[in-house]
């Protein structure tokens, strides 16, 4: 797994083809952030694999549940 910064001040978490055979991960990772105080109209977008296209990502509030099914 790797984290780093990109050029437009943006968080990418990549974790490489291996560990997804080792391990699966087919069922949902959750990550905790930082966000600074004052901070607006943020977005978080997603990807499977390099070549694609980032898709922005569904807001859940803490009313959603997730069950694991």
């Amino acid at each position: 797994m790797s984290v780093s910064r990109g050029a437009r001040n943006e968080t990418v978490i990549s974790l490489d083809s291996q560990t997804h055979i080792d391990y699966g991960l087919s069922y949902p990772i959750t990550y905790e952030m930082n966000i600074p105080l004052g901070s607006a109209i943020l977005r978080s977008y997603l990807k499977f694999q390099e070549n694609q296209d980032w898709s922005l990502m569904e807001e859940k509030t803490e009313n959603d549940f997730f069950n694991g099914i």
